[in-house]
């Protein structure tokens, strides 16, 4: 796995998460055969599917060692088969567990991947939305920039050098997308209307929703330190409990026990 910032630790033996917890967790889509093989094993027959149609064998290997990490982590949440899992989706794709699974216990998760490493983050009852990017020469920036972000949002990202503007364009993009994670919109809600803070100097900050203002004091955004190659953020309803920040390790990926 690439290095990661020293937030990142192993987890205990015995886990739990409890409803004024976040857990977050890291994990390398680059693995063994032996481990995709046996992530594959867990998938449903859609997943699988869905698994063939990539073109690529990296992107199939990624698509599968993703979904299979995520039944895995679920699976140890609900102290049921990963196999067993059962997800529904809603209109624009936010994948959820099917009612009755979680007991009495609403589980709420989300996922993003970005060049090799995946994030998933979990919480009990409140919609969460997590995103990652790889940060990377951008040539359209300024141009995506003046299509979909606000017009403080530009004058800001204007003043900027061009190495500041690279990262502040991915804190944008990842806040943003975060966002419309935990609401479930995609990108059917429009970006300029959705303002957040991009200079790294600055706290991460949900600062207005032009099309619901009165919403914005529900949601609360919070970076993540992924390390210095990533920008990553998460947007949890209020209120936000305390967040712990798990690194997947090889117990977890060869289907041990914790």
């Amino acid at each position: 796995m690439a290095q990661l910032s020293d937030i990142w630790r192993l987890p205990p033996q015995h886990l739990t998460l409890d409803a004024s917890e976040i857990h977050v967790w890291c994990a390398d889509l680059e693995q063994s055969q032996s481990s995709i093989a046996h992530f594959a094993k867990l998938l449903s027959a859609d997943e699988q599917a869905k698994a063939a149609r990539f073109r690529f064998e990296r992107d199939r290997h990624h698509y599968t060692v993703g979904r299979g990490l995520l039944r895995t982590l679920l699976g140890r949440y609900l102290n049921l088969n990963p196999a067993k899992v059962q997800f529904v989706y809603g209109p624009h794709g936010k994948p959820e567990l099917m009612d009755g699974l979680g007991g009495d216990r609403t589980l709420r998760f989300n996922l993003s991947h970005s060049h090799g490493l995946t994030l998933y983050a979990f919480t009990v009852h409140q919609q969460i939305g997590v995103d990652i990017e790889y940060i990377r020469a951008t040539p359209d920036a300024e141009q995506i920039v003046n299509s979909y972000f606000s017009e403080q949002e530009k004058a800001t990202f204007s003043r900027l050098s061009p190495d500041q503007q690279s990262i502040a364009f991915f804190n944008g993009w990842t806040r943003k997308e975060a966002y419309l994670k935990a609401i479930g919109d995609g990108l059917a809600h429009p970006l300029n209307q959705i303002e957040v803070t991009l200079t790294p100097d600055e706290p991460a900050t949900l600062r207005s929703l032009t099309k619901q203002p009165q919403c914005s004091d529900r949601w609360l955004l919070q970076n993540i330190n992924v390390n210095a190659n990533y920008a990553a953020a998460l947007v949890v309803e209020e209120p936000m409990g305390s967040i712990h920040y798990w690194q997947v390790g090889s117990t977890l990926i060869n289907g041990a026990e914790w």
